[in-house]
């Protein structure tokens, strides 16, 4: 519900100081299987904090690859140009 993830990317504009990967993954899945592309400003905030943790980069571009919208589409572009493909997959 759309609630829950309002609820849970407040949760990670409070905390994202603590690097909680819990709560990261938590907040990008619930983006993903809800499917609505106003929250990928939380994904661009995301991606920003976990840049240099290739580990978790992979799991995050796989898992918000569903999302639709030209906004999505730039992220997932830009991931794609900044870390590659190679790491990737």
């Amino acid at each position: 519900e759309r609630r829950g993830v309002e609820a849970l990317a407040a949760q990670w504009n409070r905390d994202k100081q603590h690097k909680d990967h819990d709560l990261r993954r938590r907040v990008y899945r619930a983006v993903a299987a809800l499917g609505d592309s106003e929250f990928v400003p939380v994904l661009e905030d995301m991606y920003a904090w976990m840049k240099d943790e290739k580990y978790y980069i992979r799991e995050f571009y796989w898992t918000i690859r569903s999302l639709k919208g030209e906004r999505a589409l730039l992220l997932r572009k830009k991931i794609r140009d900044e870390i590659g493909m190679d790491q990737l997959r």
